[in-house]
């Protein structure tokens, strides 16, 4: 019943707003945010790819030697190419974003007990953006 309530109060704030700015001022706003919701999930799907190729690019290199390890035994678990590879870029992901936030280096030990807690970290540990 809430989320009735609460879409029935969106809709007035919709029609009061049309109503001041005119339907073709709207018409234009929504097509402004339908553009801005499409690079969003560019960007999204840029960074996942970059994400992809450093891990990659780490196994390859067996550097460090766990991203393969936690690669095999996620696949082993069941897990399919593309959800491993999330789950990698995941732990990737929230390392980096630990480094900013932190303001420090790169830390392999670190980075290494993410990829050991997967896939349950996943779960516990969300950043607020994931990709």
């Amino acid at each position: 019943m809430r989320g009735g309530l609460i879409d029935q109060r969106l809709e007035c704030t919709v029609d009061l707003s049309l109503h001041r700015i005119g339907r073709p001022v709207a018409a234009a706003i929504l097509r402004v945010l339908r553009r801005v919701a499409l690079v969003d999930e560019l960007r999204k799907k840029r960074v996942r790819e970059e994400l992809f190729k450093v891990i990659e690019y780490q196994m390859r290199k067996d550097s460090p030697k766990e991203t393969k390890q936690t690669f095999d035994r996620l696949r082993a678990a069941g897990y399919s190419r593309k959800e491993t590879m999330r789950l990698l870029a995941f732990a990737l992901l929230v390392e980096m974003n630990e480094m900013v936030k932190d303001r420090r280096t790169y830390n392999e030990a670190i980075y290494v007990k993410k990829l050991k807690a997967l896939p349950e970290m996943a779960w516990s540990d969300e950043p607020e953006d994931c990709t």
